[in-house]
């Protein structure tokens, strides 16, 4: 159930990110999914125990945790589909540093 709704979140973004013809809004949107995600893991462990702990715990950490709890014995995949994850990362840490430096 979490990987259905996580990639039903990705195919969103994929698709407005076609609709505004712009890499930046994809890069932009799956990073903005997996820092959601580590948010709320976080919230969760620090805040949560006992039986609302075991019900929000089937919550991925991160995109990355989810591909690896799915795929990490097909090694073609798991390894294509963490190397797409490290190209959206290493943008979207290149669209922060260029947005940070930019002059007004």
């Amino acid at each position: 159930m979490d990987a259905i709704i996580v990639i039903l979140l990705i195919v969103g973004v994929a698709c407005y990110a076609c609709y505004k013809r712009s890499f930046q809004v994809a890069v932009y949107g799956i990073a903005s999914i997996d820092l959601f995600l580590r948010v709320v893991n976080f919230i969760i462990a620090k805040y949560f125990n006992g039986a609302s702990g075991s019900f929000f715990s089937k919550m991925p950490a991160s995109i990355y945790a989810l591909i690896h709890k799915y795929l990490w014995n097909h090694k073609f995949f798991f390894e294509l589909l963490v190397f797409v994850y490290v190209v959206f990362m290493a943008a979207f840490l290149f669209y922060t540093i260029c947005s940070f430096f930019k002059k007004k």
